[in-house]
């Protein structure tokens, strides 16, 4: 929400009247009762709201909860309401624990001036108040220790903390209840709070009792329950207590964890951070938390595994029959359920919006937590109707889904991910496309586009069939909270800010300007509609009351005003969705209310004048909120928070008539309902029941002891739902009572009896025996079993409930206590009877022949427990041999070792070794006797060092040393010189390799490298290489070579003066350089700057090497002769028949292509078949004078 506008500062206003003035009058005009379309049914749930606690217990779970809350289940799944005197909408219970055939429930009454409250039942239904016990101000918690009831919580009267006591509540039997302590508050010294102080929970462990307090970090422990000694853990409240693995574990601030083994001393305990509690269930050990992790533990808490979470929520406590399992989580609707420990779903929700494709019904609901944050989100489906949602199983309860829609023949739920399904009951998950922004808020179709979601970060995805998707994050950071395809176009809602149009093509977003007024004024508006020529908005206006917008017209953009129709004057309420179908527009969203929750609001209206108000009083049903209405065959079908559901209409025909009122008549004999219609639809206490072919419906053991709403269900068309019949189902008799029995005189006997009988009633062997009439009052030879007796049914009462007498056998001897012995050089314990079975520590282990168990690592360092187990005739089990086992000795200390000196060498040692002691080589070696302290000679492995086991002390735990071999070293750096007249690299050693930039190259003996032409001007890295085992290559030496001077400039030269005089001349020498003639001519030094006397030739010069430059580039000078006259060009002529070249001068030169080839004296020259095909190039050579 972007803006706390006025309508929100006026809600507070009035909350603070009504808390200051509590009997202040506040004005509101209602909707008129005018006529709005026909209810045709209306149905919600309150199943599981703001449970705060659960048992399992006789057959049945029970829960409590806040606002007054206890409910039944016998599976977990199907729960009902239990109306209690002692409970009321402002009781809070807080806890509940069974033990010794009484459930125990403590809170508050939560009214203006709180109580403690405490209530007991022993079958879960009926509930006795015996609050009258409790001198107190809350009780927070329940708990059994030591064969007794205990209730812990806080005394405080008014605002004087001083006078703040923690109190201590004790039971034996749970009925009669006495204060066992009153320990004064848990406060640090010179410490101060405002908080009033109670006890949070309580435990037993390491034989003292501890509690904590909800301030200061406090805790108390006492051996005694009478004197208290306190302590501190950190600021914050000490609550959520587990016992397991031998410690109590506690949390702090709600998150922080601490345990104890003596409950005096307290250490961080971060693997049990946010856990609410924990729950044993046979073998296995839960234990859960905040925002739903959960983890279990086979070995009692000693390790844990995480579970794969199917809550969002926190989950608060749970409770399990062995295969059913719920889990009570911080949901405004709490329970989370699983049959088998598998399939996982919630039992109820806020339905948020449902879609139907005629026959097939999916809706989407949310279950948020209390404190907010954290929520569920699921799926609902059904092939029947509207009514019949229920939680689908393909999904966990947190998948996080928040809207769904039906079109191109597929149903869309879309959320964190995307849900796509063509029936509604097969469904494929898919991964949200890449590149959204901000989370998915809503969906819908329309016949342009398709499918269209938008997210409140400002994303649109768009689909035509729901498979692919694309993302326009054009209107990035715009908070979309809803979308809709109203008269052919698609438009989506920004609280308080905004309505968005696509155009025809569900493209081009835009904001529309004719509401920029009302959002300046801080309208909510929140949904839009069009029917019978109209647009329709609905939302709530600046003061917070409803409101609905209208405007005539065929487009959005055509509208300029916008009619406002105000419905009442609520103090804050928000119509969150509106739909138009057969005349009426249906409007709907919630109230808020200063002192009580919110409730849902629905309204009907034809002329934005006169509105049908459909209230809980008119509906009979309790919702926070209407959150979607869906039209589908002119039928307008709307849901809400508390999984509300209704269903508007108009009839077809002529207006139906109520069924009559069902008789419904007791049958106790056959526990059946008689009297009824062949093959009705009863609503019976709001669930669906048919009746059989003789108007009988079986009665469920639900009903004993509730009084039954009986509806017969009108047929839709010439029918609606009856009158309620109102009908007592006494409960079921209890069992009798005084039946005795006496066991079989020896194992085998079958003289067995049952005493103190009915007389009239019936008994069964075992549970799934066939009854037969008692006729007198003992029933004998009888073989040893559990037997069932109750009293049969009579005109006016059901069967009895059945008392359960087990007739035993003739007591066996118990065998003789185990004297085991521990043989620590075997790991056995001995002294056993050969073959014998034993209990050790709970689990069946056999000795051998020779009376030998062999010990089980997880038993050394424990305790143990043995038990010779009897062999179910003439011998029981005997009594348990408590035998320490030690723990193994630590492992060998102060064990040294030297590495190989170079690899191969094989010449490693362990040193330090205990003499007496063992080792081996590898964790597969053999064991090999210790000797000395140093054992030498060892390649390079990881060698093992214990030592033996003695008379009295297992073997010790291993040492484990690693021998390795020694570390090559590395060789010189290299420090190469440059010699710049040899050209070479000098320094280096004989003969030894190098790697220069790279690539191996070998110095001579003298420890020389010729430098490569390549090098010049390069930056050379050096490195000598290694011998592979003393040595490794040695770091890089990294040398500048300089580059080659340039060739010297300004050399000139005079040719010689004619051809032969060899007179030619170089001049601009560099003195002290040297030349040569022709590239393998012999270098001469240069003297002078002229050298004279030189024949015709090229002539090379250059600059001598120094001792920091090489020889420089070379100069080429050609000296030439005097210039000679060129040769006639040749005027060749082709002999085809002769296959010569004619024409040509006698005897002479000519460069053919390149060759030299001489003409015959009659100038001809044969032409070569390498020339055929080809254009040659014919020159004269001449003279060269």
């Amino acid at each position: 929400m972007r803006h706390f506008n006025r309508g929100r500062k006026v809600f507070i206003y009035l909350l603070l009247l009504a808390f200051i003035f509590p009997n202040a009058y506040l004005p509101k005009t209602e909707a008129s009762a005018n006529g709005g379309p026909e209810l045709q049914s209306a149905v919600s749930g309150n199943a599981d709201g703001m449970i705060n606690a659960i048992v399992y217990a006789n057959g049945k779970y029970i829960a409590v909860g806040d606002r007054g809350y206890i409910g039944q289940s016998p599976d977990g799944l199907q729960w009902t309401r239990i109306a209690a005197p002692v409970s009321n909408e402002a009781t809070s219970w807080r806890s509940i624990v069974f033990a010794k055939n009484m459930y125990v429930a403590v809170g508050l009454n939560t009214s203006s001036t709180s109580t403690a409250k405490l209530m007991t039942s022993p079958d879960g239904e009926n509930w006795t108040d015996r609050s009258s016990s409790i001198d107190g101000t809350i009780l927070q918690k329940a708990v059994f220790l030591n064969d007794q009831f205990f209730a812990v919580g806080g005394r405080w009267s008014g605002n004087d903390r001083s006078l703040d006591v923690g109190i201590i509540y004790s039971s034996t039997d749970g009925v009669n209840w006495t204060l066992t302590a009153a320990p004064e508050k848990f406060w640090p010294v010179s410490s101060t709070t405002s908080t009033p102080f109670f006890l949070t929970d309580m435990a037993y462990i390491s034989g003292r009792y501890v509690v904590g307090g909800n301030v200061f970090g406090s805790y108390g422990h006492s051996t005694n329950l009478s004197s208290w000694t306190k302590g501190f853990i950190d600021d914050y409240a000490i609550s959520f207590f587990s016992v397991y693995n031998n410690k109590l574990y506690v949390i702090s601030n709600g998150s922080n964890a601490y345990s104890s083994s003596d409950g005096i001393t307290f250490a961080p305990a971060p693997d049990y951070n946010g856990m609410r509690g924990s729950l044993q269930d046979g073998s296995t050990l839960y234990r859960f938390g905040i925002g739903g992790n959960w983890f279990e533990s086979a070995d009692d808490g000693a390790s844990w595994t995480q579970k794969t979470a199917i809550t969002n929520v926190t989950i608060l406590d749970a409770a399990t029959n062995g295969s059913s399992f719920v889990l009570v989580t911080n949901g405004k609707n709490s329970l989370v359920v699983s049959p088998d420990h598998s399939v996982w779903s919630r039992i109820e929700g806020d339905l948020q919006g449902v879609v139907s494709n005629g026959s097939q019904w999916v809706g989407v609901a949310t279950a948020p937590s209390r404190s907010g944050g954290e929520a569920d989100s699921f799926l609902l489906t059904s092939s029947s109707d509207l009514g019949n949602l229920s939680p689908a199983a393909d999904f966990f309860p947190n998948i996080e889904f928040y809207d769904v829609a039906y079109g191109n023949n597929t149903f869309i739920a879309i959320g964190k991910k995307i849900a796509r399904s063509s029936d509604g009951v097969t469904w494929t998950l898919d991964d949200l496309p890449a590149g959204i922004a901000g989370q998915i808020t809503a969906i819908t179709y329309g016949s342009s586009q398709g499918f269209v979601a938008v997210t409140n970060g400002g994303s649109i995805l768009a689909s035509p069939d729901g498979s692919s998707w694309t993302v326009d994050n054009s209107n990035s950071g715009t908070a979309f909270s809803h979308v809709k395809d109203v008269n052919g176009v698609y438009i989506a809602t920004v609280p308080y800010e905004s309505v968005w149009v696509s155009d025809g093509s569900g493209g081009n977003w835009s904001a529309l300007d004719s509401l920029s007024d009302y959002y300046a004024l801080y309208y909510d508006l929140s949904d839009v509609t069009y029917g019978a020529g109209t647009y329709a908005i609905s939302g709530s206006d600046e003061n917070g009351n409803p409101v609905v917008l209208t405007a005539a017209a065929n487009s959005l953009d055509e509208i300029a005003v916008w009619d406002t129709h105000a419905i009442d004057n609520s103090v804050y309420t928000t119509l969150k969705t509106i739909e138009y179908s057969g005349g009426y527009f249906v409007t709907g969203g919630l109230e808020y209310h200063s002192s009580s929750p919110e409730t849902y609001v629905l309204y009907a209206t034809s002329d934005f004048t006169n509105w049908a108000d459909y209230n809980e009083q008119t509906l009979g049903i309790s919702s926070s909120a209407i959150n979607s209405i869906t039209v589908l065959n002119g039928t307008f079908y709307i849901v809400g928070d508390n999984n509300a559901r209704i269903v508007l209409g108009e009839p077809s025909g002529p207006v139906a008539q109520p069924e009559p009122t069902p008789s419904a008549v007791i049958s106790f004999v056959d526990e059946q309902l008689t009297g009824l219609a062949a093959n009705a639809v009863y609503l019976i206490n709001g669930q669906n029941v048919s009746a059989d072919t003789n108007g009988k419906v079986a009665i469920d053991s639900a009903w004993l002891g509730e009084t039954l709403s009986i509806v017969k269900v009108g047929n839709g068309t010439t029918s609606t739902n009856s009158l309620a019949q109102s009908l007592i189902i006494p409960d079921r008799p209890a069992a009798p009572t005084g039946v005795g029995k006496t066991d079989e005189s020896y194992a085998g006997a079958n003289d067995g009896s049952l005493t103190g009988l009915p007389v009239g009633g019936e008994y069964k062997q075992g549970a799934a025996g066939a009854w037969s009439d008692i006729s007198s009052a003992t029933v004998s030879g009888l073989q040893p079993d559990t037997y069932y007796v109750r009293v049969k049914a009579t005109s006016s009462a059901f069967v009895s409930e059945e008392a359960a007498i087990t007739v035993g056998s003739t007591s066996a001897t118990p065998e003789a206590t185990p004297a085991a012995v521990i043989s620590f050089t075997d790991e056995q314990l001995t002294g056993l009877a050969a073959n014998a079975v034993y209990l050790i520590n709970g689990q069946n282990v056999s000795a051998d022949t020779d009376g030998k168990i062999a010990i089980d690592s997880a038993w050394l360092g424990e305790t143990l427990s043995i038990v010779k187990v009897g062999n179910g005739t003439t011998s029981t089990n005997s009594l348990a041999q408590s035998l320490i086992i030690p723990d193994r000795p630590a492992a060998p200390t102060g064990v040294g070792k030297t590495d190989e000196s170079y690899a191969g060498a094989n010449d490693g040692s362990l040193t330090g070794l205990p003499v007496g002691g063992e080792y081996k080589q590898g964790a597969a070696g053999a064991w090999s006797d210790i000797s000395s302290a140093t054992v030498s000679g060892l390649q390079p492995d990881t060698y093992y060092v214990r030592v033996k086991a003695t008379s009295s002390a297992f073997v010790s735990e291993e040492a484990a040393i690693t021998v390795g071999s020694t570390s090559a070293t590395p060789e010189a750096t290299p420090a190469a010189v440059i010699s710049f007249t040899d050209e070479q690299l000098t320094g280096l050693a004989a003969n030894a390799v190098y790697l220069i930039n790279g690539q191996n190259v070998s110095a001579d003996t003298d420890g020389k490298i010729a430098i490569d032409s390549a090098w010049l001007g390069e930056t050379l890295s050096i490195v000598k290489v290694g011998n592979g085992t003393t040595s490794t290559n040695s770091s890089a030496q990294s040398l500048i070579i300089p580059d080659r001077p340039a060739a010297p400039t300004g050399v000139g030269k005079t040719d010689e003066s004619y051809a032969g005089a060899n007179d030619g001349s170089l001049t601009g020498l560099p003195v002290g350089g040297e030349y040569k003639k022709g590239a393998a001519g012999a270098w001469s030094d240069i003297s002078s700057a002229t050298v004279s006397g030189l024949e015709p030739d090229t002539y090379y010069v250059r600059v001598k090497a120094t001792s920091s430059a090489f020889v420089s580039e070379e100069a080429a000078i050609t000296v030439g002769s005097t210039s000679a006259t060129p040769e006639v060009t040749p005027a060749a002529v082709i002999s085809f028949t002769d296959e010569q070249l004619t024409g040509l001068a006698a005897n002479a030169v000519y460069l053919i292509n390149g060759q030299n080839v001489s003409a015959d004296t009659d100038g001809k020259i044969a032409i070569d078949s390498a020339w055929l095909g080809e254009t040659l190039s014919i020159v004269k050579v001449g003279n060269g004078t």
